[in-house]
């Protein structure tokens, strides 16, 4: 009997023995698991923390931000009180703010001396953001198939980005050409009466074929475009001078009074609104498409100006169409299907592009917005233009929002650290 309880006593101490290695592991790799959780949340809210603080569309004090973004981010996140250091480093175009967060997780393993049992997180995140020179050109549809709160709808979506890229530091560094356009686009705001013309000016020209392939575009030479409808007697083929383009300007109070006034027009000729959109940031119209900015555009090759061109449609590019005869004013005297066609829509889609491969080619990042469109194959055309990764599909209830991530992106940031 003695010799028994000497056994199951032997049995127990050594069971003892072994099981506490064995729960002194399993507690380390759990502390280990936590460790890392709390690791990775640390790291994450410090470079979203870093990423907003270092932005330069804002103009609340960064340290605040950063600060205000990783407590509300922390919480959420289960990581208690951090201790959390922010330098910030500012020059007249950037933006630098290093964040370092400490944490001091509690471990469930057993250790010798209380301070141990806590384990130290430490995470560190560097945001930098530099102000170039911007410039933007907006080349939006206002065809007649955009009546209703579809018009409404850009009105507002626009001037929600202009309020988003003509604010704080960026102001001014940032020049916006609005070329809004339906069958063509009116060009009153730079161009006059045609030499050598009697007939009344109505701000569009006659761009054929052939000169819509030249960049560079002579006005002297070209004919004006007659006043004439194609499917809605109330909206000309060329733009009312409400519905003009403005080129290079940052005077958002400016910019946001044209957009109010903007009236539709028939036809969605999105080549030759694309066209112009490219020749706001083509070097070669330098000092004669600005208002505010008398050495814009930028050489394509400037290091210090980012050029980018955001391009949106609600349908299929349309053939180019002319009226049969024209009076002695150039008003069109038939009806608005009495039309021949200038150009076909095939060449159309050929303009818009070649425009969309020359801009890109010369570095200019464009943007595409389908808005409301059906058609795979003109939403192909416009993801080919830009690119899949700045493509959109918008609807009535996402246009503002959309337009809101291509200002986001038009101000990337990358993490250094």
């Amino acid at each position: 009997m003695h010799s028994l309880r000497a056994s199951q006593g032997n049995v127990a101490f050594m069971f003892a023995v072994a099981v506490f290695p064995l729960l002194f592991m399993v507690l380390s790799a759990l502390d280990l698991s936590r460790q890392i959780s709390a690791t990775n949340k640390l790291q994450a809210a410090a470079d979203g923390a870093a990423l907003a603080a270092a932005s330069l569309i804002h103009t609340d004090d960064p340290e605040a931000v950063a600060r205000e973004w990783m407590d509300s981010t922390t919480s959420m996140m289960n990581v208690t009180a951090p201790e959390i250091e922010v330098n910030v480093t500012e020059a007249i175009n950037s933006r630098e703010v290093q964040i370092t967060a400490t944490y001091k997780l509690a471990g469930y393993a057993p250790q010798f001396g209380a301070e141990s049992k806590l384990m130290p997180i430490n995470v560190t995140s560097t945001a930098y953001e530099e102000a170039f020179n911007i410039e933007v050109a907006m080349v939006l549809v206002i065809s007649s198939s955009m009546n209703g709160s579809r018009i409404s709808e850009l009105r507002e979506a626009t001037k929600s980005f202009l309020e988003l890229i003509l604010d704080g530091e960026l102001l001014d560094r940032t020049s916006v050409s609005l070329v809004p356009y339906g069958g063509t686009v009116n060009m009153s705001n730079y161009f006059g009466p045609i030499v050598g013309s009697a007939l009344p000016w109505n701000g569009c020209y006659d761009e054929t074929q052939d000169n819509q392939d030249d960049i560079a575009f002579n006005t002297i030479e070209a004919a004006h475009t007659a006043n004439f409808w194609k499917w809605n007697v109330n909206n000309p083929w060329c733009p009312k001078d409400s519905s003009r383009m403005v080129a290079n300007s940052n005077d958002l109070d400016l910019l946001k009074a044209e957009v109010d006034a903007w009236e539709l027009s028939d036809g969605t000729g999105s080549d030759i609104g694309t066209m112009w959109g490219l020749r706001s940031l083509d070097p070669s119209w330098q000092g004669v498409l600005q208002e505010d900015f008398p050495n814009r555009t930028s050489s394509f090759t400037e290091p210090s100006t980012l050029k980018f061109m955001i391009v949106m449609t609600d349908g299929g590019i349309t053939a180019q169409y002319r009226p049969n005869i024209v009076d002695e004013t150039y008003e069109s005297i038939q009806g608005g299907q009495n039309q021949v066609t200038f150009y076909n829509t095939s060449s159309a889609k050929g303009i818009f592009t070649d425009a969309c491969d020359y801009a890109k080619a010369n570095g200019v990042r464009i943007f595409s917005i389908a808005y409301q469109v059906r058609s795979n194959s003109q939403k192909n055309l416009l993801q080919d233009c830009s690119g899949e990764a700045d493509y959109f599909e918008a609807g009535s209830d996402n246009l503002e929002s959309t337009f809101a991530q291509i200002a986001s992106r038009m101000s990337e940031l990358r993490v250094t650290d």
